[in-house]
């Protein structure tokens, strides 16, 4: 009876696969790094995603980040080759929407929706590189 019991309990925990990758676009003027677009995805095995997001802009002047990588920024559902998603814009303080478009190590940001806030420095358009570093993890949930 004790090993049916035990059994069954192991098996109420589900395991989570999670997959973590980084994004970065860049645009250089004159040689110097004008804008930055970088982006921390996690995929959790039922497609949600779930990240962080930061742009810097104008030459470092106008900077969208916010410091606390705890927090998650990105929050969107991701299918095969696409992901909707909705990001937090520190400087707008406000929730924009984005859909990004995967062609193995590239994607293609597209902003649908500017957040609706103070002021929005972009990017609405960007081609991110995947970078070198890809981790995966279980999780109990």
């Amino acid at each position: 009876m004790r090993v049916l019991i035990l059994f069954v309990l192991s098996f109420g925990f589900a395991q989570a696969e999670r997959t973590r990758s980084d994004w970065i676009a860049e645009k250089f003027i004159d040689g110097q790094p004008y804008s930055t677009l970088t982006l921390t995805l996690v995929e959790s095995d039922n497609s949600r995603l779930t990240g962080n997001y930061c742009f810097i802009t104008k030459f470092g002047k106008r900077i969208d980040c916010d410091p606390d990588e705890s927090i998650n920024h990105i929050k969107g559902v991701k299918t095969k080759k696409h992901a909707k998603i909705e990001f937090y814009s520190s400087f707008a303080m406000a929730y924009g929407k984005a859909r990004l478009t995967f062609n193995k190590d590239t994607a293609l940001w597209e902003t649908t929706e500017v957040p609706k806030g103070e002021r929005f420095y972009g990017p609405y358009k960007a081609i991110l590189k995947k970078q070198d570093v890809e981790v995966s993890w279980e999780n109990e949930e």
